[in-house]
């Protein structure tokens, strides 16, 4: 199974398009470049489902050429080199995978709570890998831990899910600030992460609660 990796997000799917999902213009028209590092994704694939899971429709883009021998893999399932997001937003579940030059699962089991998975980018999902310590024992999933931007540009660290305690009633799930989102538990099946208003600056933080899914 490839590693799942499970996040929580509420943002809206243009997004994607409009931060340039597709990638340059030459992977639109067959001039694709080649890869500038082992660290960048080779192709990206989004696909879209309602919140009952029916599906809406898939994007698929190879971003750049990995250099030789390496091939960028068109199998979005292979368990080194594939590593795959599950978003849930206010109006849709999607599954946003990325695909690499390079095996990038490390061998190394992680110790209960250690930061497992750094990624950073300008795109609101952040998809160049910063750093990958080690891999969930398992396969369990990782979770979302962080969310910071730093100059426009997005870090997000992950921990394994195992390592997650599930919310206590009335225990804030994640505290929003200007620059960073921490996670602090995870919700109940059939919930979600929510957090009511909208943060502005020299204002105090924000916390998001455990809701049922609409």
């Amino acid at each position: 199974m490839y590693l799942q990796i499970v996040a929580i997000f509420a943002f809206q799917a243009v997004g994607l398009h409009g931060q340039g999902f597709y990638g340059p213009q030459g992977a639109r028209n067959g001039g694709l470049s080649k890869c500038f590092s082992a660290n960048v994704p080779c192709r990206l694939h989004l696909e879209m489902r309602t919140l009952s899971g029916e599906y809406l429709e898939s994007f698929d883009s190879q971003t750049c050429a990995c250099r030789s021998p390496a091939l960028c893999p068109s199998d979005m399932t292979l368990p080194d080199r594939v590593l795959s997001t599950y978003l849930i937003s206010t109006e849709y579940n999607m599954t946003f995978k990325t695909a690499y030059c390079d095996p990038v699962r490390p061998k190394r089991v992680c110790q209960r709570g250690e930061k497992a998975l750094t990624l950073s980018g300008y795109l609101l999902i952040p998809t160049d890998l910063d750093s990958y310590n080690c891999a969930c024992n398992d396969g369990s999933p990782l979770r979302l831990l962080e969310r910071r931007v730093l100059y426009y540009k997005y870090y997000q660290t992950y921990v394994c899910d195992s390592s997650v305690n599930a919310c206590q009633r009335n225990q804030p799930c994640v505290t929003v600030r200007s620059d960073v989102s921490s996670y602090h538990c995870k919700c109940a099946e059939q919930a979600q992460c929510t957090v009511q208003g909208e943060w502005w600056p020299r204002t105090q933080m924000l916390q998001g609660y455990c809701t049922p899914q609409s």
